[in-house]
């Protein structure tokens, strides 16, 4: 779509209306446009359509949320999986007589 203004300083008039609505953008949304130049062409092309009442041009629809989804049961959340057993810190021996073995029983 081709946007056509009467004059210089109808461009610039429409501008002027594109920055003020652009602040407010940005301080609804609480942070810079770095995309301003596609912001700025988008409103610009709604003002010259006589959509000029300043609403952003990117603003998010509005969602209604009739209803929270069901409940969920703990159970359903956790999930198991078979695993070996650990191995024997010990390797099989029985510590208590092993000492006795390797270091004998009395000296």
């Amino acid at each position: 779509m081709a946007i056509n203004f009467e004059s210089a300083s109808d461009l610039a008039h429409a501008l002027r209306h594109a920055a003020e609505a652009h602040r407010r953008y940005e301080t609804e949304t609480g942070r810079a446009d770095p995309d301003w130049p596609t912001w700025y062409a988008a409103y610009l092309e709604r003002y010259r359509a006589g959509d000029g009442d300043g609403a952003a041009p990117h603003r998010a629809p509005v969602v209604t949320v009739k209803g929270l989804p069901g409940r969920v049961d703990p159970k359903d959340l956790t999930v198991t999986q078979p695993v070996e057993p650990p191995p024997d810190p010990e390797g099989g021996r029985d510590t208590e007589t092993d000492f006795l073995f390797r270091y004998g029983a009395g000296g």
